[in-house]
């Protein structure tokens, strides 16, 4: 008995309306797979350069003193 091959997830754009191709598959000929399509959201991608812009900045006791052994730039 062959064991199933863990899933395989791909990340495209679909190029024509209703159509949908995908490639370099791990799967065989003949080979049952199920297929599920979702909407990804509108916001950065993986691949962004900047996958941080947009995002909210939160910064705790911003006022308070630092102690001059502690920044980074003097290590």
């Amino acid at each position: 008995m062959s064991e199933n091959p863990p899933a395989h997830r791909v990340e495209t754009t679909l190029q024509e309306d209703g159509q949908l191709t995908v490639e370099c598959l791990p799967f065989h000929a003949g080979q049952r797979v199920e297929v599920i399509i979702l909407p990804r959201p509108n916001g950065p991608s993986a691949s962004s350069p900047e996958p941080l812009r947009g995002t909210p900045v939160r910064y705790d006791r911003p006022f308070d003193p630092v102690a001059d052994d502690e920044w980074e730039a003097q290590k």
